[in-house]
């Protein structure tokens, strides 16, 4: 996802003299990912769940349907580190991107994991459970779209 990213980010001169929105470009980057991680994760788990019988009420229910929103949360918690740290020719850039994407991704996943987890503990149910991750999801990229579509708009393409 980072490299997608730091296309949008190098085609900057082109893209934003474009009636954009920094938050829309953004955040339509961030959905191919996890549109391929569902359309290849739901079929399987269908599968397996005709195969084993997953019951509704297991907590491999509540990871299958909280899997879209964490892959989503990934990729733009990917957003900004990639527009602050964009040449992928410099080696220190891209160490520094590797290192804060991987520190980022990990701290947004173990959030809405330690929600799940408090939630499932509590007996909350996976509907519930479900919703109040994918919200958590939701918020925190929604957070992480709004400080890359900033960053975005600070970017000076003709200093590259």
């Amino acid at each position: 996802m980072l490299q997608v990213f730091r296309m949008d980010v190098k085609q900057a001169n082109i893209l934003k003299p474009m009636p954009i929105q920094p938050w829309k470009l953004i955040s339509a980057s961030a959905l191919q990912g996890p549109a391929i991680v569902t359309l290849l994760v739901w079929p399987i788990a269908a599968l397996f769940a005709l195969l084993f019988g997953i019951s509704g009420n297991s907590y491999q229910m509540l990871i299958i349907l909280t899997v879209p929103f964490a892959a989503y949360l990934v990729s733009c918690a990917q957003a900004p580190v990639a527009i602050l740290y964009f040449n992928s020719e410099d080696h220190s850039h891209l160490y520094v991107s590797f290192l804060l994407s991987n520190l980022v991704m990990f701290f947004s996943i173990a959030v809405i994991t330690a929600i799940g987890a408090v939630l499932w503990f509590c007996h909350a149910g996976v509907i519930p459970t479900t919703v109040v991750v994918a919200v958590a999801a939701l918020v925190m990229s929604a957070a992480f779209i709004t400080l890359s579509a900033y960053l975005y708009r600070c970017h000076d393409p003709t200093s590259d």
